[in-house]
This record gives C-alpha cells, structure tokens and sequence, in this order.
C-alpha cells in the first residue's frame, strides 16, 4: 500500500511539473498576429489591409503563418495586395524543419536542418537549386554559403557559390552583411551590402519568426533596427541603392505595438 501511494505521488509531482512547465511556455510573448509591414524590400502595397496570424504547436514551435502578398496588375495601383487565401505551413521531424508556401501550384517547398541549440545549419530550396549552409561564432551567425548548382548536364560545373559575411556592433545587433562570389579563382568585386541601424533598446519581438525567410535578417538581433540600407555594387561603382525608414510606436512598457506603424 505504502508503495503504492509514493508511484501515486510520484505521479502527481510528474504531472503537475509538466502542466507548470506548459504553463509558463503558454505564457511566453509570442506574436499572435502583424498588421504592420517589416519586410526589408520595399513594396507597394495597402498597408491597411495587412494583418499576418500566426500559430504554434505545444512547444512553441512556429507551425503556420496565415496571409501573404500577392502580385498585382501594373494598372492596380500598388505592386502587390494582401490576401488570406496565401499561407505557410511548417512541418517538424526531429531536427528537420519543412517549409513550404500554399500561394502557387505546386507548393514551394524549402527543407531545413536544425542544429543542437535549435539554429539554422541548412536550407536546401529545390525548386532554385540552392543548398544555404549556416557557420556560427560564439553563438552568433557569422556566414551562410550560398551554393548554385549550375549545370546538372556537366559534372564540372555544378556549384557556383557565394558567402554573406555577418558583423556585429557591441550590443550584439546585427550592423552589416555583405554578399559576394566565392568561387575559385573568380575576381569579380561585384557584391550587395546590407546596413542595419538605428536600433531601439526594446526587446525584439520576432525572434519566433527566424525559420521564415522574410523575417529572417530581423529576427538576428537583440534590439529592432529602424533603418535599412542595400547598396549593390558593380566592381567599384555604387550600382543601385535602397533604403527603408520605420517608425515604431510603443506601450508603456517599451514593446513595440505591432498593429501601429508608419513609414516614410
């Protein structure tokens, strides 16, 4: 009887550390939903009618976003429109992640390995013939390789490959990328630079969002960046350059509210 009371016990202690623990990870500040435009690109869309949901499975794990772009005539107005009929669905298997976009028949998939601390080690994208390896430095993101198969008729020429460099500032936020050829031999000066700055000292609420590739650069950082520059460079020369200028509204505790933004 005795011993049939402390398996009992023992059970119940089992049973409620494990109720607690999803507790606390229910109550953890995931984002529910976006009615604002963070993508770094810039698009010509009607911003009021954008609102992105969002779902997560018992672990917490992004499982579905809901809503996406779509393109539009030129005689539209705006280059792209907000739908729901667009989602994506994000399949786990141990360490393996499957991505794929319900906006086109077929689907586009992209397969993605995980490593032991849960970041990104590969994507493989098939459909573009791309395989994106990930390298880390004290636990932060310092290069993806960037693989090409070129010709799959010609063993001799099946990668064409090119790095993005990863640097940091002392808050550990992301301050710069730069994407260049990485061939052998290849002596082309051509490559795109990316500027993130203007941080903010609030915390940053995408960081659940980093296996999707629009959120991904955001989601690196501690802090939320509130300028963005890309440069693409010809050989010396400043080919074409972009930027994009948020301004963010905050609650009373500093966290940025999602559903209110401007741009210029």
């Amino acid at each position: 009887m005795k011993k049939f009371i402390t398996i009992l016990l023992s059970g119940l202690i089992i049973s409620c550390s494990t109720d607690d623990d999803f507790e606390k990870n229910e109550n953890k500040n995931f984002i529910s939903n976006i009615k604002i435009n963070l993508h770094d690109e810039e698009y010509w869309i009607n911003y009021e009618e954008t609102d992105f949901t969002f779902e997560y499975d018992r672990l917490n794990r992004l499982i579905k976003k809901n809503g996406g772009l779509s393109r539009l005539p030129n005689s539209a107005g705006f280059s792209y429109a907000f739908t729901k009929d667009i989602h994506t669905n994000l399949t786990y298997e141990n360490n393996k992640v499957t991505v794929e976009d319900f906006s086109s028949i077929p689907t586009k998939k992209r397969y993605i390995t995980l490593n032991s601390l849960q970041k990104i080690e590969s994507i493989e994208i098939p459909h573009l013939n791309r395989r994106m390896e990930f390298k880390y430095s004290d636990n932060k993101l310092t290069e993806i390789l960037t693989l090409f198969i070129k010709s799959p008729f010609n063993d001799n020429s099946l990668i064409v490959s090119f790095v993005e460099k990863f640097y940091y500032d002392s808050n550990d936020n992301l301050s710069r990328t730069e994407y260049y050829n990485n061939e052998p031999n290849n002596n082309s000066t051509n490559k795109i630079v990316r500027i993130f700055k203007d941080y903010d000292n609030s915390t940053n609420p995408t960081k659940s969002l980093y296996l999707l590739e629009e959120y991904f650069y955001r989601s690196i950082s501690k802090n939320n960046y509130r300028k963005y520059e890309k440069t693409e460079y010809y050989g010396e020369y400043n080919f074409r350059t972009s930027e994009k200028t948020w301004f963010f509204e905050y609650d009373s505790k500093g966290n940025i509210i999602l559903d209110k933004l401007q741009q210029l």
